[in-house]
């Protein structure tokens, strides 16, 4: 495919110094460019594709979070957590002056 750009002077100069430093034609840094801008936009989309079932968990579970029937029993974890911790010596992870600020 053959392909013509009008380039702006400070971009042209931009891609000849690169050329120059590479020591290899404007056309192969250009094509190198789109070349590399195109491989992450399929990785990117590849890794999504991957992806999608522990997407779609993290998201189930935003929801579930998020839903106020869902609230009296994540309080109940977080308490028991704390009293566990306490009876052990050890601090608690929720404490009630941070809830709404970091739990």
């Amino acid at each position: 495919m053959t392909l013509i750009l009008e380039l702006p002077e400070e971009l042209e100069a931009s891609l000849n110094r690169e050329a120059e430093r590479l020591h290899v034609p404007a056309q192969e840094v250009v094509l190198n460019a789109l070349q590399k801008e195109l491989r992450q936009d399929l990785d990117r989309a590849e890794r999504i594709r991957r992806n999608a079932g522990i997407i779609a968990l993290v998201e189930e579970w935003k929801r579930e979070v998020q839903d106020p029937a869902n609230q009296e029993s994540l309080e109940d974890v977080f308490k028991s957590m704390n009293d566990n911790r306490i009876a052990n010596g050890e601090r608690e992870l929720f404490p009630a002056e941070l809830k709404g600020i970091t739990w």
